[in-house]
């Protein structure tokens, strides 16, 4: 009932000695509340081929998200999102903002926007970047939570479809229903842009 919520985490209980799982714990809380802290290194794959069949078998949740960034003047990257049911039903709106470095990584905050708040601040939006629309698809799988997204715009993203993964177990098995095309988590192009998703996004597409 939970999978497609904009907090869902799994927390691998299974296996490490208890100090090993209080570290995933606090991993999870520092990364929901967008604060420095342990953490464990997500993966992301552009896949291909996929099993329609059995992906629908998982009931996976499925939303459109439009993504709309917005101009700043402090090096920090800022980004308005529609998120709309598939099914139907009213529209969400959120506002990301990714901040300074904090020791080695970036400061996050997010929050929920209403539909006033959501118009307003599309009124500074940055004329540089272009809208990126994709549609997500959220599934568990072996204790696992995955967000498969597939583009739609910006024309030179549409029809990529990258796989998420929080944080893959030791014994991670790679859904069987999905093909790899290539695993990007360690490509320097994709980590040294891991503050900027919009970058991310034109180099996936590349």
């Amino acid at each position: 009932a939970w999978v497609g919520h904009n907090a869902l985490h799994v927390v691998e209980n299974g296996t490490g000695s208890f100090e090993e799982k209080m570290r995933r714990t606090v991993d999870v809380v520092c990364r929901s509340l967008g604060v420095p802290g342990p953490r464990s290194q997500p993966r992301w794959w552009i896949v291909r081929n996929v099993d329609e069949v059995a992906l629908a078998a998982l009931e996976p949740a499925e939303w459109k998200l439009e993504h709309v960034f917005l101009r700043t003047s402090d090096g920090s990257e800022s980004r308005v999102t529609k998120k709309s049911s598939v099914g139907g039903g009213p529209a969400t709106y959120h506002h990301r903002v990714r901040g300074k470095m904090v020791g080695d990584e970036h400061s996050t905050s997010e929050r929920t926007l209403s539909l006033r708040e959501y118009k307003a601040l599309l009124k500074t939006r940055d004329p540089g970047r272009l809208k990126i629309k994709k549609t997500r698809r959220a599934f568990l799988w072996r204790d696992e939570y995955y967000m498969l997204d597939t583009f739609h715009s910006p024309e030179s993203a549409s029809g990529t479809t990258t796989l998420f993964v929080e944080a893959p177990k030791g014994e991670f098995s790679f859904p069987p229903f999905l093909e790899a095309k290539v695993d990007v988590t360690t490509k320097h192009w994709f980590s040294s842009s891991a503050h900027d998703s919009y970058a991310r996004t034109m180099m996936l597409a590349g």
